[in-house]
């Protein structure tokens, strides 16, 4: 018997919703800020600076957006894995960073974290989002599973039987692949269950997190990182050069005399010293 199975977590996905627009957010508040205040455009001619709207427009051609969600995704399911733990009290042990105020140092100290022990498997996305949504699987100990399994035969499975008639009805518009009766489940070892069988249990158990209660969980600039590590900046930097050439040549033409300011690249900067 596996050490683990595969679970597919609740996750609204990225068409149009919190997450894409946590991307969407970052991007947006970068190409502002860069246009505004940012030390890259320091010493530019103010006829040669990019506004936001001119960097937004690089943004989207050198961002792989696919990696932003996918990274996105992976700190989910360590807001999700502490949610859930929360929800049934399941801990693991885990270390942490302390500051000790009598010797002025950080130590390490251990503890138990809420954590149903998931990890990061895939995330699988739609070609359309016509039917379907982004979804994420996890790697859930065996053990857990048989845990959740145990917690839900406290009250004879009714939570879980609920939510396999809610989930597995057929119905108009819908054609459930599963059995809708709890008998037909229970029938199959918990160890045989798939990834959609497992979801169920887990959501019975556990219930189903308000988008906003994972996102408050989340890393510090998870959001950030997310997006920030999906862009190209070496090609970023070559197309803000080439729309500052665009720039100089549209000058040239009302004006043939017309010479950037020069600015040294060794010049220190006031606040940021050499670069």
């Amino acid at each position: 018997m596996s050490d683990s199975l595969i679970v597919k977590i609740p996750f609204s996905g990225f068409y149009e919703s919190l997450w894409s627009g946590e991307i969407d957010l970052q991007e947006e508040q970068f190409a502002e800020y860069e246009a505004e205040s940012d030390d890259r455009q320091e010493g530019i001619a103010p006829e040669l600076r990019l506004d936001a709207e001119e960097i937004a427009e690089i943004l989207l051609r050198v961002t792989g957006y696919p990696a932003a969600f996918d990274a996105l995704a992976k700190d989910y399911v360590t807001a999700f894995d502490a949610w859930a733990g929360d929800q049934i009290g399941m801990t693991k042990p885990a270390t942490r960073q302390r500051y000790n105020w009598e010797t002025r140092e950080f130590e390490t100290e251990d503890y138990r974290a809420d954590s149903l022990g998931l990890t990061f498997e895939s995330m699988s996305s739609p070609q359309f989002y016509n039917f379907e949504t982004d979804r994420i699987f996890c790697h859930v100990p065996t053990d857990t599973v048989k845990a959740l399994f145990l917690l839900s035969k406290r009250d004879g499975h009714e939570k879980l039987k609920a939510t396999i008639e809610e989930r597995c009805t057929s119905r108009s518009g819908f054609i459930s692949f599963y059995s809708s009766d709890l008998a037909d489940w229970l029938a199959k070892p918990v160890e045989q269950w798939d990834h959609n069988e497992l979801s169920i249990l887990l959501v019975a158990v556990c219930g189903e997190p308000d988008d906003m209660d994972i996102y408050h969980m989340l890393p510090d600039e998870a959001g950030y990182h997310a997006w920030e590590s999906a862009v190209d900046w070496v090609e970023y930097d070559l197309r803000v050069a080439a729309i500052r050439e665009e720039k100089i040549a549209k000058l040239r033409e009302s004006n043939p005399e017309y010479d950037p300011p020069y600015r040294c690249p060794a010049t220190p900067d006031l606040f940021e010293g050499a670069r």
